[in-house]
């Protein structure tokens, strides 16, 4: 494992990670393709969704106070802000006239197909539709079915006429009716003003509860103020039909901008009312004060006043006539502010100084003849009583005037209109993305798969575990339609599988003549004449190098046995078209003798000894003395003797063989043997006293990352 490790940190370099990526070319693209089209599907199959916008302007008016009095206090009262605005719109006032002027709480789809019915709609186009106009049901049609929300189905019965069947939620018939026409039946009141699909679409019908229909459409409603203090006000909302969406958009503003003018209009309206109510009893007062003075100067036989008493009243009138207008302005004040707001504090001192100058000319009047003092004071009355009648008078003109040009506080600036364009799904930016992580998929998953899952693919892996690399054996399409034909055909050809005998130069069998060359010199050295060929785990290609390196070695004169000891799932019999009840179990098992085991291969130079029918005990066989007799007598009598072993990881027979091989190879398989799967045989070999003397490397593919020499070796004189 610390091989393995050392290998990730210090071999692979960027340029590897490349030419791996370039290798994986065709699944990178497939991965990629495949997200592209995914995100196309997607965008296909989701409904277009629009946003409809609309824009008010808040203005702050400044409420003038009443009766005329001019002073910088007024700049202090204003009216409703763009925050109040918003919640004012929000509310169910406004919300709710808007569910009750368009029927929101009439609900009404298409039923699909669960989970995928309504993106196929979608994306071929074919959407069904309904539109009901009208629907009234019987009171008492929700308690009976325990349902608050009333469900009804309408189905397509005859899609030329327009004809269709009103259910109630569990499929029973109520009325049959037709498209365009008030049905009242039943007790039961519908108009379906569009009906579009195909006989036999369904389409789902609810009547809402209010409160939710209000609570989701201002949920949906989004309301924001650009800026601070702009008293700009941008309404927005996002729906599947832009129509639909502008006109609840703008039956919004107008219910808006109807309760402003309307609020505005009614603090006028109560002011006139009581104003109304005050003048008769104002004017009774006023003719009151009028006879008092009338009489007294019948019953005194008075005169005019003289100059000094005409020039106190009517200063004393005016102080008096301030103090009533500051009377009232103070009342408006204080329904708005504290007395410590700056034009509250204004208002007392300017009414503390009328109180002062008041005083001083009721000192100066009690001065006067008793004559004077009473005809001031009658004098007095008269004019405050006219100055509040013809107060009231003017306010009463003033609040008609203003009743009739009441204008509100908010105005529209633009209508309700919905962008051509939908803001969902952006189609070209899914489509991008996807297709961008189904490359970055790709590529990790390609990366993951050399690093972490993927076998042996460069050379240099094996020699870093102390093995020598004997021959790298390339992938042959040959073998493989070989053995495609084979599988398929019901006939087993002799020399079927044989890739040696019908393709002889083919270049894995290159690769196989050169590993005889290399194995005629080192095994000159070796104990014996026995060559064993094993691997970790199966499906590694030994039995095809075993059976195709006996066939090279006897085309080179050379007397060669081989010998099948995988007694589990050996390929030998069917290789070489022998008998498989006459091979190395019956054998091992003394069921027959060695000159009835070995049969020709009908290849010159070549017996073969097959595995036989498949034992109980195939381990035990090879513990018996009767495998070493075999052995002594092969090396004996043959050049060259090629046992094809089972995968050692699975069983322990490969070991047992390799005690007497004087040569001993493993077999690893391109991007399939594991380093660790080799460490892992490399160490039970050792730990049976077998040393293995080289390592083949079989079905090597040609990647832009590992080039060997036998690729560009030329056959053109063969």
């Amino acid at each position: 494992m610390d091989g393995n490790s050392n290998l990730n940190l210090d071999d692979i370099n960027l340029m590897d990670l490349f030419k791996s990526l370039l290798e994986s070319w065709k699944l990178i693209l497939s991965i990629t393709c495949f997200f592209m089209i995914l995100g196309v599907l997607y965008v296909k199959s989701t409904p277009l969704t629009y946003q409809a916008e609309t824009r008010l302007q808040v203005e702050t008016q400044h409420q003038h106070l009443d009766f005329h009095v001019n002073d910088i206090s007024n700049l202090f009262i204003s009216q409703s802000t763009a925050k109040t605005e918003i919640e004012i719109i929000k509310s169910r006032m406004v919300l709710g006239r808007t569910v009750d002027n368009l029927n929101l709480t009439l609900y009404s789809s298409p039923i699909f197909t669960p989970i995928i019915g309504k993106k196929i709609a979608y994306f071929l186009g074919n959407v069904p539709e309904i539109k009901v106009s009208l629907l009234i049901t019987p009171e008492n049609d929700n308690k009976s079915s325990g349902n608050s929300e009333g469900n009804y189905i309408v189905k397509i019965s005859d899609d030329k006429k327009g004809l269709y069947d009103f259910l109630n939620e569990d499929n029973k018939l109520i009325f049959s009716g037709e498209v365009g026409k008030l049905e009242n039946k039943n007790g039961y009141e519908i108009l379906i003003s569009k009906l579009d699909g195909k006989s036999g679409q369904k389409f789902i019908i609810k009547k809402l509860n209010r409160y939710n229909t209000i609570s989701s459409l201002r949920s949906r409603l989004s309301i924001m103020e650009p800026g601070k203090d702009t008293g700009i006000l941008y309404l927005s909302l996002k729906g599947n039909n832009p129509l639909r969406m502008e006109a609840i958009l703008n039956d919004i503003v107008n219910n808006e901008l109807t309760q402003n003018i309307d609020h505005n209009a009614l603090e006028a309206a109560k002011s006139l009312v009581f104003i109304e109510n005050q003048l008769p009893e104002v004017k009774r007062e006023l003719d009151i004060a009028e006879n008092k003075l009338n009489t007294f100067k019948v019953s005194s036989d008075s005169v005019d006043m003289d100059y000094q008493a005409k020039s106190t009243l009517n200063i004393l009138a005016s102080v008096e006539s301030k103090l009533i207008d500051l009377g009232f302005k103070e009342s408006e004040l204080s329904k708005l502010y504290t007395k410590e707001h700056p034009a509250y504090v204004a208002l007392l001192q300017q009414k503390r100084s009328l109180l002062k100058r008041k005083v001083e000319l009721e000192n100066e009047v009690s001065t006067m003849p008793k004559t004077n003092q009473r005809i001031i004071t009658l004098n007095r009355d008269v004019m405050a009583a006219q100055h509040i009648y013809m107060s009231l008078i003017n306010k009463v003109q003033q609040l008609r005037i203003s009743q009739a040009s009441t204008v509100g506080s908010v105005r529209l600036i633009d209508s309700a209109e919905a962008s051509p364009i939908p803001i969902k799904p952006k189609k070209a930016l899914i489509v991008v993305l996807a297709t961008l992580f189904g490359g970055m998929l790709s590529i990790v998953i390609v990366l993951l798969k050399k690093n972490f899952i993927s076998g042996i693919d460069d050379p240099r892996q094996i020699s870093s575990l102390g093995l020598p690399l004997y021959a790298t054996v390339p992938y042959s399409d040959n073998q493989s339609k070989l053995l495609k034909k084979n599988k398929n055909s019901s006939e087993f050809n002799k020399k079927g599988m044989l890739l040696a005998c019908l393709y002889p130069n083919d270049l894995a069998i290159e690769a196989i003549k050169l590993l005889r060359t290399s194995l005629y010199f080192s095994m000159s050295t070796a104990g014996n004449n026995i060559l064993m060929i094993s691997g970790s785990s199966p499906e590694l290609g030994k039995s095809f190098l075993s059976a195709n390196l006996a066939i090279v070695f006897s085309q080179a004169k050379k007397k060669v046995l081989f010998i099948d000891t995988d007694m589990r799932r050996g390929k030998s019999a069917k290789i070489f078209d022998l008998k498989c009840e006459s091979g190395l179990s019956e054998y091992l098992s003394y069921q027959l003798d060695l000159d009835e085991t070995v049969q020709n291969s009908n290849i010159d130079n070549l017996d073969v000894i097959s595995c036989g029918s498949t034992p109980p005990n195939p381990s035990e066989l090879l513990m018996g003395n009767r495998l070493s007799d075999l052995m002594q007598w092969a090396n004996e009598n043959y050049d060259i003797i090629i046992v094809d072993t089972p995968s050692l990881l699975a069983v322990t027979d490969a070991a047992l063989v390799g005690k007497y091989a004087g040569t001993n190879f493993l077999v690893g398989r391109f991007k399939k043997t594991s380093v660790h799967e080799i460490e892992v045989a490399k160490e039970r070999f050792n730990h049976a006293g077998v040393g293995i003397n080289g390592f083949i490397f079989n079905s090597v593919e040609k990647k832009i990352s590992n080039t060997y020499g036998y690729y560009n070796y030329s056959y053109a004189d063969k």
